[in-house]
Parts: C-alpha cells; structure tokens; sequence
C-alpha cells in the first residue's frame, strides 16, 4: 500500500504530476560540503540517525546508571574498592563509540541480509568489530581522569 494520495491514480496507469518531487535539489556533482546536508534531508536516512542517536543516549544513560547504582551496593560493603569506571568515562566512552556505531549501521545496511548463508558471517564480523572497539574506547576515555581503577576499566 502507497502512501501518497495519487498512489491510486498512479496503480491505474494515469499520468499525475506529482506534487512532491523526489530529486534533490543539489546536482549529482555538487560540492562535498552539501553530501552531508543531502544525507540528512534524505527522509529515510535522517529518520535512522534520529532513531539512532536517541537510541544512543539511552544506552549510555543507563549504562552510567547501571554502573553507578551497583558501585553504590558495593561502597556499602566493608573495604571500599572500584569496579566500575566513573560516569564521566562511561559518557566519554560512548561518545567515543557513536561514530563506530554509525560506521557499523552503515555497513550493514550496505551488505544487507538477503543470501542469509552468505551474508551473516560478515554481519557476526561487524557486531564483534563493534563489541571489541568499546574496551579500548572506555581505557581512553579513563586518560583524563587519572586512569581508572584497575578493575574499573574493565566493567
């Protein structure tokens, strides 16, 4: 089903102007400077990186409070010790990852699913790129503040 409210006359064979074009309004040899800007006026790709970026802020907001709340149970316990990382390094680490995020996304919808026997070996490979980037991420991310903990930097 269409969503446009010519789609019927379209599905019938007639001719109708349509009101909304789909070309862009930059030439296909623009300047660089306006690659970004077609990428986020295209609809379906600023859409995914609204969905994305929300999604994001979620995922390190409640990493940072996970972390927090149980170095809290564990500050109440006899003999303080660290085993999260502080918050300000979690956000940074998260910040640090975003761009591999999108890198990852972008890849994957690039290589697509179809072939499933062919195609999810190298969706595993970017899902274990991505998983391996966020240790060393949170490790530099530690710098500023010190360093961390020595098991901090790990959870």
């Amino acid at each position: 089903m269409k969503a446009l409210p010519s789609s019927p006359t379209r599905d019938l064979g007639a001719a109708v102007a349509d009101p909304v074009t789909s070309q862009s309004p930059f030439p296909a040899n623009a300047p660089a400077r306006f690659a970004l800007w077609r990428m986020f006026t295209t609809p379906g790709l600023r859409q995914n990186f609204l969905i994305l970026t929300v999604f994001w802020i979620y995922v390190a907001f409640s990493n940072v409070l996970y972390a927090n709340s149980m170095q809290a149970s564990f500050n109440s316990m006899p003999g303080q010790f660290h085993v999260f990382a502080p918050s300000s390094a979690r956000l940074l680490q998260h910040l640090l990852i975003y761009p591999v995020l999108l890198l990852c996304i972008w890849a994957s919808l690039r290589i697509g699913w179809q072939s499933l026997s062919r195609k999810l070996p190298i969706q595993l490979l970017l899902a274990l790129v991505f998983s391996v980037v966020a240790r060393p991420a949170l490790r530099r991310s530690c710098w500023p503040h010190g360093g961390c903990a020595r098991g901090a930097a790990g959870a």
